[in-house]
């Protein structure tokens, strides 16, 4: 799960087998997204759908008399038992808090009794105390009426308390213990569980799956007339689907020649004019299922980086410096089309520098105007176009090599650029140059 997330946020150049856009699944997406072939693709896979959903009942209609009449003597037996049944939504809980009640009969009898003692019994119950505190408050209201609010307080609390009494009474009265009908309830809760086991978590699943066997009962006469109207419409959704996916290979296919010159015009100018780059089709499925919700294409990017060599898949390139670049043409020409957040570029200085590490620096910033780009170099030329940088130092401690990074803010930025220009001592010029950098680029 986490590597699966990583290879959607993270894209590291320089480690194959982290690059989202070296995976060939990825390069149909890809070739789509340049080509904006997205919205007939989608018809595509609409029409794909269409046709995979009538394939599926038409197989199931298809299926042998036996296998069918077993299934319907089987969806028969289900609706009758749950016909049988008569369930009741909601019907399960009121059996549950009926079983608790009768289960707590005794407790809820003598409970409620001894309520309506403590409010209404003879002799220090609490209705008779309040009624004291009443006639006494009753006489100092005579005095001070400022109390008045009080007394009417106190005789609200002798009212309500005088009707919880008489409900506490009432309910006692009411509540008694039944074996006979807590065995019935019993039997019921278990009956309707012995449903739920088989044919839903609740009620309303059961209930649900009723009324579908139900009406799957009711079609099951007119499954011939359905099996020749799935006959006709099965052909015309294949005919349709192969019409939508001849027309998306063709237009791949032009997209694809446009891409290719693209891309090689963008390797020329990081230095490796000499590279072919090709998209490959193959079929995507077999002969006798040949599409797929993507169209009837397997694509993939071939590449050969010097001159004389075969076309080999991306993933095959042994150069960490080359596939970086390589990955650079590609990202400048997708932009935000790649939908990969945050892309780490290493190793891509090597065997370049001067112009050319100008360049590779502008596509970077190019790349990162729709990405979060970090990039590992040691080229002044590169480094000066980031916004935020980061020195990375390893150093020996004992008998462990230790690596430390930190932030580079004002003058230790014109530093350490001013370094990369002329080594570890720092001149004027150097410190000029770096500066002069830093500022075209802010």
């Amino acid at each position: 799960m986490a590597t699966e997330l990583g290879e959607l946020l993270v894209d590291i150049h320089g480690q194959h087998e982290h690059q989202s856009i070296l995976n060939p699944d990825y390069h149909v997406e890809l070739l789509d997204l340049y080509g904006k072939l997205m919205p007939l693709r989608e018809e595509v896979a609409a029409a794909y759908r269409r046709f995979k959903k009538v394939e599926r009942e038409l197989k199931e209609l298809r299926d042998h008399s036996r296998e069918r009449m077993q299934h319907l003597d089987l969806i028969r037996f289900q609706h009758e038992e749950i016909q049988k049944a008569d369930l009741k939504a909601g019907e399960d809980e009121m059996l549950l808090h009926e079983r608790k009640i009768l289960g707590g009969a005794e407790q809820l009898s003598n409970g409620a009794n001894a309520i309506y003692e403590m409010l209404y019994g003879d002799h220090g119950s609490a209705l008779e105390l309040i009624s004291k505190m009443v006639s006494k408050l009753e006489d100092l209201v005579k005095i001070d009426d400022s109390l008045d609010p009080h007394l009417k307080t106190c005789e609200s609390a002798q009212y309500q308390l005088e009707d919880v009494a008489y409900a506490m009474r009432d309910y006692a009265q009411s509540v008694e213990y039944d074996e006979f009908r807590l065995n019935e309830v019993e039997k019921r809760i278990d009956e309707i569980n012995s449903l739920k086991r088989k044919y839903g978590n609740t009620i309303d699943e059961i209930l649900t799956y009723f009324d579908e066997i139900g009406q799957e009962l009711a079609n099951f006469d007119a499954r011939e007339t359905r099996q020749a109207e799935l006959e006709t419409e099965y052909k015309k959704f294949r005919a349709e689907l192969r019409q939508l996916s001849q027309r998306l290979s063709d237009e791949r296919k032009t997209a694809a020649k446009q891409f290719e010159t693209e891309v090689m015009r963008e390797l020329a100018m990081l230095s490796m004019d000499k590279t072919r780059f090709s998209v490959d089709f193959a079929p995507a499925g077999t002969e006798a299922n040949p599409f797929t919700a993507k169209g009837t294409d397997k694509i993939e990017f071939l590449i050969a980086p010097n001159l004389g060599e075969p076309l080999k898949p991306l993933s095959k390139i042994a150069s960490g410096g080359e596939i970086s670049r390589v990955m650079l043409a590609l990202k400048t020409l997708l932009g935000a089309a790649d939908r990969v957040p945050v892309m780490v570029f290493d190793e891509i200085d090597t065997g370049i520098g001067g112009k050319v590490a100008e360049i590779v620096g502008r596509k970077l910033q190019e790349v990162s105007e729709a990405h979060q780009v970090v990039c590992i170099t040691h080229l002044p030329q590169i480094a000066s176009k980031g916004e935020t940088h980061f020195h990375v130092e390893k150093r020996a401690d004992s008998d462990r090599t230790v690596t430390s990074i930190r932030e580079l803010t004002g003058d230790s930025r014109v530093e350490e650029i001013a370094r990369m220009l002329g080594g570890e001592t720092l001149t004027k010029t150097t410190l000029d140059h770096a500066r002069e950098m830093l500022g075209a680029n802010a």
